[in-house]
């Protein structure tokens, strides 16, 4: 059964909730993402987070690695069997970027040896200006080494940030001296097995939430 009210308000939160105030307003000739009808959230689904309707698939992009190496979506497919991917950058000064990458990590590390190895996160940053790649992974590894970061053009990471519901502003123009915020979503997207994203989490969403519908995708079950 689909919650359709509840599906409407939870859109809302899902594509507008980001690291500046400028990523909420539908007035601000911004296009926001796709809407996503979320299903009945209660004893049936197989998911703690929000379980999707209709799963994301893997837009088309190119970005550059941390490393330096070329990475096309959909091309050169994901990492991993479960791949949890996430918009930021290294500059949020509100805790969110902070937050998810953390929870991401902690999610990953508490599950077993073996389910570690099939599971990846990748981190999309939202400000390619400032994160070059020594900067973005200089930010990740706080968190834990095998996190993928990724940059690229600004416009071909707005466009596949919209491909998965999650919208990253423009910086603001021009440029103050003082640094500057980029509104973007705070969902991370979760990828299974079959190529899709069936459920995503807020930064509210419990650790072990997180980490049981890890298992779930791993099972390739619901």
């Amino acid at each position: 059964m689909k919650l359709k009210v509840l599906a409407l308000a939870l859109v809302s939160v899902f594509a507008f909730a980001g690291c500046s105030s400028s990523a909420h307003s539908d007035s601000d000739g911004h296009d926001h993402g796709l809407a996503a009808d979320i299903k009945d959230v209660g004893e049936d689904s197989p998911f703690k987070g929000a379980w999707l309707d209709t799963p994301y698939e893997l837009p088309t992009a190119d970005f550059v690695d941390t490393d330096g190496n070329p990475v096309s979506w959909p091309a050169d497919g994901l990492p991993k069997p479960v791949t949890i991917i996430f918009f930021g950058y290294t500059n949020c000064d509100d805790g969110f970027c902070q937050t998810q990458t953390a929870n991401a990590a902690a999610a990953l590390r508490g599950l077993t040896a073996e389910q570690q190895e099939q599971v990846a996160i990748v981190v999309v940053t939202s400000d390619p200006t400032r994160d070059t790649g020594p900067v973005l992974r200089e930010f990740l590894d706080l968190y834990d080494s095998r996190i993928i970061g990724l940059t690229g053009n600004l416009k071909d990471i707005q466009d596949a940030g919209l491909a998965l519901g999650v919208q990253v502003d423009d910086p603001p123009s021009p440029i103050p001296a003082e640094g500057y915020a980029v509104g973007h979503g705070t969902q991370l997207i979760a990828f299974g097995p079959d190529g899709t994203a069936p459920v995503l989490w807020l930064p509210e969403t419990p650790l072990a939430d997180i980490r049981s519908d890890i298992e779930v995708l791993l099972s390739g079950k619901w």
